[in-house]
């Protein structure tokens, strides 16, 4: 799995990449590089892949490359679009598997706003300033360095 996956993580987020690395491995077998992406937002009663955390295969964006100017700009009306939707949209297109995962997210716009950050999710979203972001960070660390913990018991 060393270079089987790309994430794109907006600033604002706290990102906990072990966490991602459990969510990747509960979804895939390890044998091989799966061509797939995570929609990680529920959103208006429909499953998106939200900005704040974006998570592809390899296979996945290879995919993209190869079929976005070709296929994509052509099928799509890729100026009417933020880029999240415009992505999600190209690999449903290309035919990307899309993968249902959750707790990849805690953000206001989707399931669940990010709350205490103890939720052990693999990113949190928005914070806007330094200290609520700080404070985020350390209440996500704690929340799962006590689930490695509980797990290794």
């Amino acid at each position: 799995m060393a270079r089987d996956f790309v994430v794109k993580v907006d600033p604002d987020a706290v990102f906990m990449p072990f966490v991602l690395k459990r969510e990747i491995l509960r979804h895939t077998t390890g044998d091989s590089a799966p061509n797939i992406y995570f929609k990680n937002c529920d959103f208006q009663h429909q499953l998106w892949m939200f900005g704040a955390v974006e998570v592809l295969s390899s296979a996945a964006v290879k995919a993209y490359f190869e079929g976005r100017d070709s296929v994509c700009r052509s099928g799509l009306e890729y100026d009417k679009m933020g880029e999240d939707t415009f992505l999600s949209k190209c690999l449903d297109l290309l035919g990307v598997e899309a993968v249902k995962d959750l707790d990849l997210l805690a953000d206001g716009y989707c399931n669940e706003a990010p709350g205490s950050c103890n939720t052990n999710q693999v990113a949190y979203h928005p914070f806007k300033d330094r200290a609520s972001w700080a404070a985020c960070f350390r209440s996500a660390t704690n929340a799962a360095r006590w689930e490695r913990v509980v797990a290794l018991k």
